[in-house]
C-alpha cells in the first residue's frame, strides 16, 4: 500500500485529507491549513501544526458529534455519544503519557484519566464506569449492570443506590472541558513534559500510518 492512501484516509489524490480543515502535501511533506485564507504551510515536522491537527480531529471527528446528540435532548444517540467520549478518555491519557497504553494497563490508565475528568466522582463511580460502561459497551455493544443514562440527572456520574447513573450531556461536556484545558495546555508551550510526551506519540503514529 503506498504512503499516501495511508495517511489519506478519504482520497488518493495529492494533497491528501487527514482531517476537515488540514491538508498533508506528499511532495513537500507539508501540512496545509485550509481554512486559512490564504491557506497557510507548516513543515510537517512544525509542533503547532501538529497540535492544530489533532485537535481539528478530535473535535470534528469525534467530540463535535458527540456533542451535537446530546444537545438535542435524550435519545437514542445517547448511548452512541457516550461511546465516543469514553473512546476519549484512554486516548488522551496516552498522549498524556506519551506512548500507547500498555498490555493489561488499560484498566488503570481509563480510571486514571477519568479521576482528572471527573474530580467530584467517587473511586467506586470511576470503576464501575470502566466495568459496566466502557467496557460493556466496546466489548458487547451494551452496558452491563445497573446502568442508566438520563439528561435529568445532576451530576456526570454518580450511584445512587444500586444504580450507576449517567447524564450524556453533562458527562460530555467534562470530557470536552478536559480536552480543551489539554490542547490549551500544548498551545501554551509552558509544560515542556506535556509537550515532549504529545510529539512523541504523535510522531510514532503519523510515520506508522
Amino acid at each position: 500500500m503506498c504512503r499516501n492512501i495511508r495517511k489519506g484516509y478519504f482520497v488518493v489524490k495529492n494533497p491528501l485529507i487527514i482531517c476537515e480543515s488540514w491538508r498533508w502535501d506528499e511532495n513537500t511533506d507539508e501540512l496545509i491549513d485550509i481554512t486559512a485564507d490564504p491557506h497557510k504551510k507548516y513543515p510537517a515536522s512544525s509542533y503547532d501544526a501538529k497540535v492544530q491537527v489533532y485537535e481539528s480531529r478530535v473535535r470534528e471527528w469525534f467530540l463535535d458529534i458527540a456533542s451535537n446528540y446530546v444537545n438535542s435532548g435524550e435519545n437514542p444517540s445517547d448511548y452512541l455519544a457516550l461511546s465516543i467520549a469514553l473512546s476519549y478518555i484512554e486516548g488522551v491519557e496516552q498522549y498524556r503519557r506519551g506512548i500507547s497504553t500498555p498490555q493489561r494497563k488499560s484498566g488503570e490508565w481509563f480510571k486514571n484519566s477519568a479521576k482528572r475528568i471527573f474530580p467530584t466522582s467517587s473511586e467506586s463511580a470511576i470503576n464501575r464506569l470502566w466495568k459496566e460502561c466502557r467496557c460493556g459497551l466496546f466489548h458487547s455493544g451494551f452496558t452491563d449492570g445497573r446502568i442508566y443514562l438520563s439528561h435529568g440527572y445532576d451530576q456526570p456520574i454518580a450511584i445512587v443506590g444500586a444504580d450507576l447513573q449517567v447524564n450524556p450531556k453533562f458527562f460530555i461536556e467534562a470530557v470536552c472541558n478536559d480536552f480543551t484545558n489539554y490542547v490549551d495546555s500544548l498551545h501554551s508551550k509552558k509544560d515542556a513534559g506535556l509537550m515532549d510526551n504529545f510529539v512523541k506519540l504523535w510522531d510514532h503514529r503519523w510515520e506508522n500510518s
